[in-house]
C-alpha cells in the first residue's frame, strides 16, 4: 500500500486498513461498465419500445462507448422476422456495429463483439444510448440478450 493510502487507512477508525471509494469520488471519464439483460417480452417489443442502456449523462456531457458484447441465450425457439438491431443515441446514429437479426433468428446461443464504428460519429451531448430494432419487429421466439458496454462520460 502506498504511504498516502497507508496514512489514510490509519486515520480511518475501525477501517481494518481498508476504506470505501464512492462513485461520486471517481472521475466519470474513467471507463465504466453496464450490463443490461433483455427478456423475451422486451425483445418481442423492441421495435416499438426501445430500451435505454445508458441514461443521458447531463448537460455538456456525452456517453462514449469503447466496446461491448451482445450475448444471446437461446430459449429453444428461434425468434422470427425482426430487423437489424442497433445500439445508438436516441434519435441518432449507431455507436457500435449493428447486429443482424439472424443472430437471434437462431436456436444457437452466441456472443457478438461490439466495436465502435470506423467512421466518425457525432457524440450527442446529454443524450441516452438505447437498443432498438426499428426496421422490423420480432414475432415468435424465446430467449434473452445481455448487452455489456464499457464506456466513458466525457
Amino acid at each position: 500500500m502506498s504511504s498516502s493510502l497507508n496514512t489514510l487507512a490509519t486515520a480511518l477508525p475501525n477501517s481494518g486498513g481498508s476504506f470505501a471509494v464512492h462513485t461520486a469520488d471517481v472521475s466519470q471519464t474513467l471507463v465504466q461498465h453496464v450490463a443490461v439483460t433483455l427478456t423475451t417480452a422486451q425483445i418481442l417489443t423492441l421495435n416499438a419500445t426501445p430500451i435505454v442502456l445508458l441514461p443521458a449523462p447531463g448537460a455538456g456531457m456525452s456517453n462514449i462507448i469503447d466496446y461491448g458484447l451482445f450475448r444471446y441465450i437461446s430459449g429453444g425457439t428461434a425468434f422470427a422476422s425482426g430487423g437489424t438491431i442497433t445500439i445508438g443515441y436516441v434519435s441518432g446514429a449507431a455507436v457500435v456495429n449493428t447486429i443482424a437479426n439472424t443472430v437471434i433468428n437462431s436456436t444457437s446461443s452466441s456472443d457478438t463483439v461490439l466495436v465502435t464504428s470506423a467512421s466518425n460519429i457525432t457524440a450527442l451531448q446529454n443524450t441516452a444510448i438505447q437498443i432498438t430494432n426499428a426496421t422490423g419487429a420480432f414475432t415468435t421466439g424465446n430467449g434473452s440478450v445481455t448487452i455489456n458496454l464499457w464506456y466513458s462520460i466525457i
